[in-house]
């Protein structure tokens, strides 16, 4: 029942450019296996944001359940959040939606998401898609 956890911590300073403002992002991320193969998991996300002069910060919640339905193939349902604290104007938007995994080779992962927002200032729709290497 104890989970496996991890601390992303990621810097971005401007190197090229007009732009002086640096951004800092953390993330907690907690994982459970619940049966061979099944996950959920759940991380928070702190990051710093700046458009033009206004600077404020993003809380990202989110809880993914995976689970496999063939040898190399994963499904998953997700839901997640951005909130903003201290944007003049942010709303926060909330979105949920399923996706898919597959391991090409042990170590490269291809993933697709699609899903909708869940309130009024959310998008319709978002799909994303992105590769996963272990080394």
């Amino acid at each position: 029942w104890f989970p496996g956890h991890t601390v992303l911590v990621e810097g971005f300073i401007p190197s090229y450019g007009n732009t002086k403002k640096k951004e800092v992002a953390a993330t907690y991320v907690l994982g459970w296996e619940l049966a061979p193969r099944w996950k959920l998991n759940a991380s928070l996300r702190y990051a710093t944001e700046s458009q033009k002069r206004d600077d404020w910060a993003t809380w990202s919640p989110a809880i993914v359940l995976k689970a496999p339905f063939a040898e190399r193939w994963t499904a998953q349902l997700e839901t997640f959040g951005v909130i903003p604290q201290g944007q003049a104007g942010g709303h926060p938007q909330y979105f949920a939606g399923p996706g898919l995994q597959t391991l090409l080779t042990p170590g490269f992962e291809l993933n697709l998401r699609l899903g909708t927002g869940l309130n009024s200032v959310s998008p319709q729709f978002y799909l994303s898609t992105g590769v996963g290497l272990a080394f």
